[in-house]
């Protein structure tokens, strides 16, 4: 009877330790994944303040273009001529916003559950922000295939390869506010649409912010 206590405690003893073994690998890990998740979030948070400006000029250059409407290209108002060819150029990466590849590992491998219930509660409402930041993005009105259409050339190519607007573009846009109602339309759609979208990068900003401090 002795020796079947002896064993048992063995056994127990065994299971604590492997238990214990177990417990400081999980510590491991998840002190491992917090610091990356830590330097995911910070990263993304210098991107999407940037995308945010962007966007901001590109609100303001919408609601403009609608009022100036005629004069919308002369000496005055000129700036506005620029975040036109940003606010159409509309389509971005979604990893401009940032990685989310050390969460989708957590959530592929499921080890999410390594996390402390703050910090899993704060990551994926953090994720969810951003799935619906992105769907606010990705469905904005399509101005650049109308500032394609007047100009030849994509906003895209604008921004990415610095081409400059020419005289006759200018013209073309002048008189496209001045005589196309469906532009002016599509503008101020778009002026609204933008007015949501800065309210979603605040909160996905907010959420960032608070998800950053429950990870230290």
């Amino acid at each position: 009877m002795t020796e079947l206590g002896v064993v048992i405690l063995g056994v127990m003893i065994a299971l604590a330790a492997d238990s214990w073994r177990e417990g400081l690998l999980d510590s491991r890990v998840a002190s491992e994944y917090q610091m990356r998740l830590r330097e995911d979030v910070s990263q993304s948070m210098i991107a999407i303040r940037l995308e945010r400006e962007r966007f901001s000029a590109a609100r303001a250059a919408a609601m403009a273009l609608t009022n100036d409407s005629v004069t919308a290209f002369g000496s005055s108002s000129g700036a506005h001529v620029d975040d036109l060819i940003v606010a159409g150029a509309m389509g971005l990466d979604r990893e401009q916003l940032g990685s989310e590849v050390t969460y989708q590992e957590l959530v592929a491998s499921g080890q999410l559950a390594l996390l402390s219930g703050p910090a899993r509660s704060a990551l994926v409402a953090h994720y969810n922000q951003m799935e619906r930041l992105w769907v606010a993005l990705r469905d904005l009105a399509k101005i650049n295939v109308r500032v394609t259409q007047l100009t030849g050339y994509n906003p895209i190519e604008f921004v990415a390869y610095g081409r400059s607007l020419t005289e006759a573009d200018r013209a073309r846009l002048s008189e496209a506010l001045e005589n196309d109602t469906g532009l002016r339309r599509e503008l101020r759609q778009l002026h609204g649409d933008l007015v949501f979208a800065e309210r979603l990068f605040d909160e996905v900003l907010e959420g960032a912010q608070h998800l950053v401090r429950v990870l230290e």
